[in-house]
């Protein structure tokens, strides 16, 4: 009984839909950086998909971490400073309602490429690796 049920709504998790181009116009952005470079985004399958690791500490950046002030706009803007950290890449209003604020600047932060809504990817100008 519990074996029909089960095959057709694991379906997506084993055999999930291709990205669409939006979602691969930002894997190919994170794979373009400078290899070993770390990146940090509120979609961590996109770096996994690009073969970047992220900062250890937002390897899970679900909402019940952001609305238990685990992961807040203070010690994303931190994390993002650091010299290997090169990009920062936000899919959902999770981080963007995080933003990296007046620090994107000063750490030397630009938008590389916008993909509707609260989508944007964000490059380090210098980054080391």
């Amino acid at each position: 009984v519990v074996m029909p049920w089960y095959w057709s709504n694991v379906h997506s998790m084993l055999w999930p839909d291709p990205y669409n181009k939006a979602e691969s116009a930002a894997v190919d952005g994170l794979r373009n950086l400078p290899a070993g470079t770390l990146a940090i985004s509120d979609e961590p399958g996109f770096l996994w998909r690009a073969g970047r690791l992220t900062v250890p500490y937002f390897d899970d950046s679900s909402i019940k971490r952001i609305e238990q002030g685990q992961i807040t706009a203070v010690n994303l803007q931190n994390a993002a400073a650091k010299p290997d950290v090169c990009s920062v890449l936000v899919w959902t209003s999770r981080y963007a309602n995080l933003d990296l604020g007046p620090r994107r600047a000063q750490v030397g932060y630009e938008v590389t490429a916008r993909y509707g809504g609260p989508r944007v990817l964000y490059e380090k100008r210098t980054c080391r690796p």
